[in-house]
């Protein structure tokens, strides 16, 4: 399927923008360069090894695993690429392989923005547990140092 999509001359602006999303969780180099880059610059970074394709890119998407990822940038940027309005059923009758990817975005970036919210409620309950138990033994030293007057 990828070698007939990379075939096209062109692509739905849809389809460009789910590639590009993909392109911005697995390939942190070429992320600065992905909100300027039209089908023909997309399909030139492929071809010149800057962006993963191919059997690579399927590899790289099985072997990412998101609860082990620290890459905020990525998942953030790959958001914004796949507005959450667009048209999957459109998209699914266009590209399948595209569809599929468009799924995998969404389900890895929600996971990802997961693991972010419960890493944080754990920091903050941390901090608070670590302010508790400060007060309850400053608290503690108080009453010691009243009981010894």
């Amino acid at each position: 399927k990828l070698v007939f999509l990379f075939s096209r001359q062109s692509v739905m602006p849809e389809v460009l923008s789910v590639l590009k999303a993909v392109q911005a969780i697995v390939s942190p180099a070429l992320r600065p360069r992905l909100a300027g880059l039209d089908w023909d610059g997309f399909k030139s970074c492929c071809k010149e090894g800057k962006a993963v394709w191919g059997t690579q890119l399927f590899s790289t998407i099985g072997a990412l695993d998101v609860m082990e990822s620290s890459d905020a940038d990525g998942f953030a940027t790959a958001a914004t690429m796949v507005p959450a309005d667009m048209d999957a059923d459109s998209l699914k009758a266009k590209s399948f392989v595209t569809f599929l990817m468009l799924q995998w975005v969404r389900d890895a970036t929600a996971l990802f923005e997961q693991k972010l919210a419960k890493q944080k409620a754990e920091e903050a309950a941390a901090a608070a547990a670590a302010a508790d138990a400060a007060a309850t033994e400053a608290g503690g030293e108080e009453a010691q140092e009243g009981g010894e007057s």
